[in-house]
């Protein structure tokens, strides 16, 4: 099982990226959406709302993670500020799915990067190259389209 701990919406770019992965995860595998705290989560299209609400996961299942319960899970969440994971009680996480503008990383980034996730899976190669300048190798441009 995948669970995604993606923002997803249809009026902003982190919204709208989540949404698009989280529903292409889905066509490929068993994926259920982590919602995020204090993140706007407002979808407007009736369709991709239909298709996303039946992926969402219940409080139980969100605080079994937490809880440690991650037998066979596998957890992608998308970044904050210093490439910190949005939720923090879920890592280390499998995969992180990060999309920056700087091209020098901070220190504290740096160490996010390092510590927190198994791999990161970026939305360029810009993204991609600036991290691997940082000396992380564990890295992999996944083109989204948008």
């Amino acid at each position: 099982m995948i669970y995604a701990c993606l923002p997803v919406g249809s009026d902003y770019g982190w919204g709208i990226l989540g949404k698009y992965v989280v529903l292409a995860l889905a066509g490929l595998a068993a994926t259920r959406l982590v919602r995020i705290p204090n993140q706007p989560q407002r979808v407007d299209d009736e369709l991709d709302l239909a298709r996303l609400r039946p992926l969402i996961a219940g409080r139980e299942e969100v605080e079994g993670l937490i809880g440690g319960r991650r037998e066979g899970a596998k957890i992608i969440q998308s970044t904050g500020p210093e490439l910190a994971p949005l939720i923090p009680q879920l890592k280390p996480s499998d995969v992180c799915f990060a999309v920056f503008e700087e091209s020098v990383l901070s220190a504290g980034a740096v160490e996010n990067a390092r510590n927190c996730y198994r791999h990161i899976a970026t939305g360029s190669t810009y993204c991609a190259d600036i991290l691997r300048g940082h000396g992380i190798t564990n890295v992999t441009p996944v083109l989204h389209g948008i």
